[in-house]
């Protein structure tokens, strides 16, 4: 029991600062060349009638 935990625990203390460094450096760079294009701004959303104003 006392393995798990401390596997648990270093999992849980390495894979959120991995998490932060992909989603910082890597994730934003994907996004804006595959998805950027789909996404609607609140503001364009709020114009064609998606939105309550």
């Amino acid at each position: 029991m006392k393995r798990c935990a401390v596997v648990y625990l270093s999992t849980l203390e390495v894979l959120p600062p991995l998490d932060f460094i992909f989603v910082g450096a890597i994730g934003r760079k994907l996004s804006a060349e595959h998805v950027g294009d789909m996404t609607l701004t609140a503001g364009s959303a709020a114009i064609s009638g998606l939105l309550p104003k």
